[in-house]
């Protein structure tokens, strides 16, 4: 086996060559020790054959150099197995790369933990993705950043997991791009929770719903 000495030595052509049982039989303690360079280096498959205990050995600000694409490839299991300083630490395009069913497997304290840039990186079809759980463990910070597109996505079911206070925090033009019969779903408490000034920015087809 590789020494904890030798494994830092590796070259980014050396790791690439590795296969993907060479790259998962390294000890976690060794894996930790990879530079930004040999991170960069690992292949797709390699990625997607290391082990959770690999995973969180990446520290919060090695996380990024991993390619997007390699990321794109981490099973579910891999994806939970994420630090909430790792998660904070993906880049947007990282983030972009996810497909649904790996957004949908989030921890919900991970996806709190993200930036409004890593949200947005997330596009129309992750936020649909959410399940309500995730969608009521968003910041009010994070529900105001959304954009128009993202509110405008958003499912009935998903809209009302928001919590009162995060509703609030939308804009008008994130309230008024909320589909009518979705809008017209909102609990009361919701409603009544608006601030006037929201309630009067409202277009007269959701006044009307």
């Amino acid at each position: 086996a590789l020494t904890t000495v030798q494994v830092p030595r590796l070259s980014a052509a050396q790791i690439a060559a590795m296969t993907t049982e060479q790259i998962a039989a390294i000890e976690t303690a060794d894996f930790r020790l990879l530079s930004s360079t040999q991170l960069a280096a690992l292949q797709t498959a390699q990625i997607a054959g290391l082990t959770t205990d690999q995973i969180q050995s990446i520290s919060s600000a090695n996380i990024r150099f991993l390619d997007a694409v390699d990321v794109g490839a981490m099973s579910t299991e891999q994806l939970r197995a994420l630090t909430t300083a790792q998660a904070l630490g993906l880049t947007t395009a990282q983030v972009a790369a996810l497909d649904t069913t790996q957004v949908a497997a989030l921890e919900t304290a991970d996806l709190a933990a993200l930036g409004t840039a890593q949200i947005n990186a997330l596009g129309t079809a992750g936020i649909v993705a959410l399940s309500t759980d995730q969608v009521a463990a968003l910041s009010t910070v994070q529900v105001s950043r959304l954009t128009n597109a993202q509110v405008t996505a958003m499912t009935s079911d998903q809209l009302n997991a928001m919590e009162a206070a995060d509703l609030r925090a939308l804009s008008t033009a994130q309230l008024n791009a909320i589909g009518t019969a979705n809008f017209e779903g909102l609990s009361t408490a919701q409603i009544a929770n608006l601030t006037s000034a929201s309630l009067r920015g409202l277009d007269n087809a959701h006044v009307a719903a």
